[in-house]
């Protein structure tokens, strides 16, 4: 369920993550899936610690936060809509999206792309 448990929320996985994911469905069917290795469900608690653990071994700082506002970004930056981001990652609709992520001072190089596209569409290009 989604934060709130309004609605269910299905993400769509790419085939590394299903990969992953399969013996784990086989072994859990009736899930969670994500466990310790005691086979206890992780706890928002457990990633925590898990993410503390990580920024001592990392050049840079890593969180949940993080990685989903990277995520957003950089599907942005990628020309996916904001509808269909919004979709992806549990928001009702894409206005959190263009409220959060969809400052155009984050994104420079899409604000150049968009000018050369309009001056070589002016040029008859």
């Amino acid at each position: 369920m989604a934060k709130g448990k309004r609605k269910e929320r299905r993400v769509p996985l790419d085939n590394v993550v299903q990969a992953i994911l399969k013996p784990l469905v086989l072994k859990y069917p009736e899930g969670p899936l994500l466990r310790n290795t005691r086979g206890r469900p992780w706890t928002k608690d457990a990633i925590n610690c898990r993410f503390q653990r990580l920024k001592e071994k990392l050049p840079y700082r890593a969180t949940a936060y993080a990685m989903r506002h990277t995520f957003i970004n950089e599907a942005l930056k990628n020309g996916a809509s904001e509808t269909a981001i919004a979709e992806v990652v549990g928001h009702e609709d894409k206005t959190m999206i263009q409220k959060v992520y969809g400052h155009p001072s984050l994104h420079q190089d899409l604000l150049q792309g968009v000018v050369k596209k309009a001056n070589r569409r002016a040029a008859g290009g």
